[in-house]
């Protein structure tokens, strides 16, 4: 059956029969299946799934080739029994994760529930449940499908689930059933319920649910269903003891089930340049591969005869042509390992474990590790170049705390807003106004008592005319004319009255801004009714102590309520319908008429109340100020209000504006009727609502501001200041206002005072456009003087993203830093996206669902585990709990994880070219006839044991110590300019190679052409000259990995030595065994001294080259991760502590603290910009050095003292060499390995 297949009205929608199952039966069942694989399928499947990667279909072609025994050099089972190998690990891997999967399908489809089908109750498994069943559910139970709330066990229809198998949030939901469904509550009733729910089909999105429902076919009256009657799947029913739903979507269909995607893939930076090695090798294999494939034709034809024992035919089949070249084709096959890619993922997955294990990434006081989600892209840790970061939450605490607030022009607050004595004071001595009712409401906007008057008498005029319509109405066919006057005088007495009423109202409101002498008590209580009541926090009150305690998922809500309670504005109670609030013991019930929610979009919310104890009706609002201001009653001075807005906001604090206004029976009645028609929409719901709510949301009355303070994480400005200083350029995406987001972004160091600021701003295109222009010319024009940022607008940017996106680019990639504010998460999603366009490398961090999608766009995602629920950390590649712990997992797990891979792969490389070329070499002694100068037993060991496993050496492999990093933070440029793997470093290894490819082949050669045993002075054979040059090989390769370890340890010599011990043994096993043609050989071997004094000599030549090499290098022409690790060797071999400073130190770290502790050797401040320290023992150094390093750090050269004369000499003049480096130096970082007049032997004789 199609899982697909809906039955519906259209294609968007498909018609639900409640209680009907034959009407439903071309719906899937709700079995669900997440496996991969069945047994009949596993194989050809998972075969078919490894063979579709084209290295695997290279090595495949290689052993099907080698079957051909006229053409292969070796036993086809050197190629087959690796790749069986292989193929059978990942097989294996695939095959256990399937069976997890089949049995968490098993134990979710096996589950017993309560169904109500046909309006008979049945048990029955969950697998077996079908759309239009009402399901029932008790506390605590796994809700199975996705099912709409009927009833439950609560007198208000409501229920609480807990969505964490989501989104991560631990906190409770609240659903709430539709009223005409609430009241059943047992079996008997449900089964007689009948109906039909119109949805649409099957989609991801889990907060949306736009339905309706009727009770009767026949009915054309439908009734609006939300997502706050669904109840989806995989949720779990909490603090309710039942409930029954209909089951809507079921199986793979319901919205948990469409958003299991596979994840997709990523690939590393330096996975693409492996994958363009192996490309390259492949290349020069093909080019090897026609050389000696003519060659050797050649050499056949022109000398094959001469040598009778080769038996050459005189007539050969015309295949024979290319027999020659297909056995240089296999014996250089080994060039590509076969098994790179399992090396790979294995150390990257121990890379993956590595964060997850790192102490220092873990928050102890909320016991939250680091998580590595995705342990294919550790590398790409080591190369940023940007960050994208939200601000809520990422760079602050997410800890909300109303710290001040403005109403009607008076300013509240201090360190709290509850410390305020004024506040406090004025609650007091008013609340005798908080119950005034309708007569003192009124009052309060009456400018005069003869205004006041004036309205009494309308409001008399009115109840007169009421009493005459009525007697008028007795009467209707004698007084049909009176009836028709007295309308027209009542309908012009309303107008009268509503045209005082607001002129009144606005000019009461400009008296009182104006004269500013007394608060208005009515708007103070308004103000805090607003921050009690226009929410959606539970209040749960404890039985033991009645103490109340809040639970929202949002911050904000949380603390303005919090605030509100503490200033005895207490939320006492809430439910689908009703609302009690309490202000300063005085009990205020309210009925919940509509809740207009929050969204990116609208940037407000309201709520729409009847104040049941005096019976009017009022909509409550608060939001963003770009959005209550324009809402707002014409007329009101609100001066002094915006000057405490913006005070506000260059205060780092974020602002709601709060407003209210009071609705009319009459226009209730007329919005109610609108929202009832737009919410029974399937199709454009949301735009139709925000229509509606357009309507009522309009004329609003302003009461105040609040002032919330959300304060810095710890050490955000110092992890800003190095990741600035190493080169990353960091961009805020935030959706605070302009001057919020500017003050956040200056306490934190992402912009400088020094620096200039742009702002792209425009009402209109061509504007918009001049704007980025001019910011262009300006910095070209300063660029070489003075660095710049770039600060825009949401709406702006809009408008930029869709018009000019390249000349934005232009300009903001040359900036220090980008504000964006007021944006949504789509433009998140598309600012990293256009940025990630241009080839650099960029990393999105937040902590929110609004971030997801910028999460998901960049190369790498880290998601904050913070208060605003798990959904980012969820969807990122990596998770931590404080942004300041991004500068751990860049600059130490993502220098030392690309730098590990970089040595593992080209490491790879090298091993197997150097036995490719040793076989190349032998053609010249073999007649280029392709034949193996190695055994079957040689070859098959040498990938698959002997240099397999002490790869693995560098997975602990670091050139400098985490400490060093941190305290010269500009070694991370090492991994993000690609220095540890580049065209010059493969060179250099693929020469290494080659040179001791030569080196193996001609020495044997040389020892074993005219070798004669001294036991019976037999000659040596081919095999007897093949295993030492084999013996040699894997002792080069072992003695290789000894060298190029710079943190050698006690493991490494452990698996080195294990390896030379499993080669002796296992080649001497080999040897035992008669039919064997090594047989007996290395035992022979082990009796000559030849053959000891061979493998020492050849060791030597092939190895001290390439180690004096590196010597002069390390002496002469050092890298900087070179300079930092000789200052760790000298200070360990004086005695001296490695690590400048402790932990703490190391992890609050700045530049001014590198001259106190170590001016001797180096300081941060040149360590940051590439070049190690002046002499400070003439005047010329100081000077050039004031023309290159930033101001701020001018100030400690005073605190340096010049070193004695005496030592002048054993210390490198920073004059002398600034001629050399000078040209090579881009601020802020070197672009260059070594300071080249730098000489290591005068820093060790000092």
């Amino acid at each position: 059956m199609n899982c697909c297949k809906t039955k519906s009205r259209n294609s968007k929608t498909r018609i639900i029969y409640i209680n009907d199952i034959e009407k439903n039966r071309d719906f899937i069942k709700n079995k669900v299946h997440n496996s991969k694989y069945t047994l009949i399928n596993f194989l050809p499947k998972n075969l078919f799934e490894q063979f579709s990667r084209f290295m695997n279909q290279y090595f495949l072609f290689v052993a099907c080739l080698q079957l051909w025994k006229e053409i292969t050099p070796v036993n086809p089972m050197t190629t087959w029994i690796p790749l069986i190998v292989i193929f059978l690990i990942a097989a294996i891997k695939e095959g256990i994760d399937d069976y997890f999967r089949h049995r968490a399908d098993k134990i979710a489809n096996e589950r017993i529930y309560h169904v109500i089908r046909n309006g008979n109750p049945i048990n029955i498994h969950s697998q077996e449940i079908s759309v239009g069943d009402v399901v029932y559910l008790q506390e605590n139970d796994e809700i199975p499908c996705d099912l709409v709330l009927l009833s439950s066990s609560e007198m208000n229809g409501d229920c609480y689930i807990q969505t964490a198998n989501i989104d991560g949030e631990t906190d409770l939901k609240q659903r709430t059933s539709p009223v005409q469904t609430r009241n059943l509550t047992n079996d008997s009733e449900i089964g007689d319920l009948s109906g039909i729910v119109e949805c649409s089909i099957p989609n991801q999105e889990i907060y949306k649910f736009d339905s309706r429902i009727k009770f009767s076919e026949q009915s054309q009256e439908f009734i609006s269903l939300s997502h706050e009657q669904l109840l989806l799947q995989t949720t779990i029913l909490k603090n309710t003891d039942f409930v029954y739903g209909l089951a809507v979507y079921t199986g793979n269909q319901t919205k948990f089930g469409m958003n299991k995607t596979k994840t997709p893939t990523k690939w590393t930076k330096l996975d693409k340049k492996i994958n363009r090695t192996t490309m390259f090798i492949f290349g020069l294999q093909f080019i090897l591969v026609v050389i000696f494939g003519v060659i050797g034709s050649l050499w056949k034809k022109n000398h094959g005869k001469k040598y009778s024992y080769l038996a050459y035919p005189d007539s050969e089949p015309f295949y024979q042509v290319f027999i020659i070249p297909l056995r240089f084709f296999l014996l250089m096959s080994y060039m590509i390992p076969i098994s790179l890619k399992v090396t790979l993922d294995i150390c990257k997955y121990f890379y993956a474990l590595f964060i997850n294990w790192d102490l220092s990434l873990w928050d102890s006081e909320r016991n939250i590790p680091a998580n590595a989600a995705n342990t294919a892209i550790s590398e790409d840790l080591g190369q940023i170049e940007y960050i994208f970061s939200d601000k809520t939450g990422t760079l602050t605490e997410n800890i909300m705390m109303l710290k001040q607030c403005s109403i009607n022009g008076f300013v509240y607050g201090k360190a709290t807003l509850e410390d305020d004595p004024k506040i406090q004071r004025f609650i007091k001595n008013n609340d005798q106004y908080i119950n005034r009712g309708k007569n003192y409401e009124i009052s309060i906007y009456s400018s005069t008592t003869s205004d006041l008057n004036d309205l009494d008498n309308n409001l008399n005029d009115l109840d007169n005319d009421l009493n005459d319509l009525d007697n008028d109405l007795n009467d209707l066919d004698n007084d049909l004319n009176d009836l028709d006057n007295n309308l027209n005088d009542l309908d012009n007495n309303f107008n009268d009255l509503d045209n005082n009423f607001n002129q009144n109202i606005i000019q009461n409101v400009d008296s009182i801004n104006s004269s500013k002498i007394d608060q208005d008590p009515f708007l103070f209580f308004q103000f805090f009714r607003i921050l009690a009541l226009c929410n959606t926090v539970i209040p749960h009150e404890n039985s033991d102590n009645n103490l109340i305690t809040y639970r929202s998922n949002s911050p904000d809500e949380y603390a303005l309520v919090t605030s509100a309670n503490s200033l005895g504005f207490s939320l006492k109670f809430r439910d689908s319908d009703n609302i009690e609030l309490n202000i300063q013991g005085k009990p205020e019930n309210y009925e919940i008429i509509q809740l207009l929610r929050f969204t990116s979009e609208r940037k407000r919310m309201s709520i729409l109340l009847r104040n049941r104890n005096t019976n009017k009706i009022y909509l409550f609002t608060k939001g963003a100020d770009e959005v209550i201001l324009p809402r707002l009653l014409e007329g009101q001075k609100l001066e002094t209000s915006l000057a405490h807005l913006d005070s506000f906001a260059q205060s780092g604090l974020r602002t709601l504006c709060c407003a209210y206004r009071e609705l009319s029976n009459m226009e209730l009645r007329s919005f109610l009727q609108s929202y009832k028609q737009a919410n029974v929409q399937i199709e454009s719901r949301d735009e139709s609502l925000n229509e509606v709510y357009e309507m009522i949301e309009k004329k609003l009355i302003f009461c105040g501001i609040t002032a919330i303070e959300d304060k810095l994480q710890q050490e955000v400005p110092s992890t800003i200041k190095t990741f600035r200083n190493i080169g990353i350029k960091i961009w805020m995406l935030t959706g605070d206002k302009y001057k919020t987001a500017l003050q956040i972004a200056t306490s934190c160091n992402l912009i400088s005072s020094d620096h200039n600021l742009v702002k792209i701003e425009g009402k209109t295109n061509s504007e918009i456009e001049e704007s980025i222009i001019q910011g262009i010319k300006i910095n070209q024009r300063e660029l070489t003087h003075k660095q710049f940022d770039v600060i825009i607008e949401g709406n702006i940017l809009d408008i930029v993203l869709e018009f000019f996106s390249q000349s934005f680019l232009e300009l903001t990639l040359k900036a220090s830093s980008v504000i964006c504010c007021r944006t949504t998460p789509h433009q998140k999603a598309l600012v990293v996206k256009l940025v990630k366009s241009t080839g650099v490398m960029t990393l999105a961090i937040g902590d929110g669902g609004n971030d997801v999608s910028m999460i998901n766009e960049a190369h790498v995602g880290v998601g904050i585990v913070g208060r605003e629920g798990l959904q980012a950390s969820r969807a990122a590649d990596y998770s931590i709990s404080q942004f300041k712990f991004l500068k751990r997992l860049l600059l130490i797990h993502g220098r030392l994880s690309n730098y590990r891979t970089s040595l593992i792969a080209q490491y790879s490389f090298y091993k197997n070219i150097l036995f490719c070329f040793i076989q190349i070499l032998f053609s010249f002694w073999s007649g280029f006839s392709g034949s193996s100068f190695f055994s079957s037993y040689s070859v098959t060991g040498y990938n698959a044991i002997f240099t397999a496993f002490p790869v693995f050496v560098f997975i602990l492999e670091q050139d400098v110590t985490s400490d060093s990093v941190y305290l010269n933070s500009y070694l991370y440029h090492d991994s993000q300019s690609g220095r540890f793997y580049n065209k010059r470093t493969v060179f250099w290894w693929i020469i290494r190679a080659l040179y001791q490819a030569f080196v193996i082949m001609l020495f044997s050669v040389f020892v074993y052409q005219k070798y004669a045993n001294p036991h019976d002075l037999s000659g040596a054979d081919q095999l007897t000259a093949s295993i030492s040059a084999y013996t040699l090989l894997i002792i080069v390769q072992t003695l290789t990995i000894c060298f190029e370890s710079k943190f050698f340890t006690f493991y490494h010599s452990l698996i080195i030595s294990i390896i030379l011990i499993v080669y002796y043994l296992l080649t001497t096993i080999v040897n035992l065994f008669p039919n064997n043609q090594l047989y007996n050989i290395f035992f022979r071997m082990f009796q000559d001294p030849v053959h000891w004094l061979f493998l020492f000599l050849g060791s030597f030549i092939a190895l001290a080259p390439v180690i004096f090499i590196k010597y002069w290098l390390f002496q002469y022409s050092p890298t900087r991760s070179d300079f930092v690790r000789f200052t760790e060797i000298s200070k360990k071999k004086h005695g001296q502590p490695v690590n400048l400073a402790d932990r703490q130190q190391i992890e609050t770290f700045d530049l001014d603290y590198s001259f106190k502790i170590a001016p001797s050797y180096s300081s941060a401040d040149f360590a940051d910009f590439g070049f190690c320290s002046p002499c400070f023992d003439c005047f010329d150094c100081r000077k050039d050095y004031h023309s290159l390093v930033p101001s701020d750090s001018l100030s400690n050269l005073a605190s340096i003292q010049p070193r004695n004369r005496s030592e002048k000499k054993n210390k490198f003049c920073y004059k002398k060499s600034k001629n050399k480096i000078d040209e090579k130096i881009t601020l802020p970082i070197l672009q260059t390995d070594s300071v080249e007049s730098l000489s290591f032997s005068d820093f060790e004789n000092k």
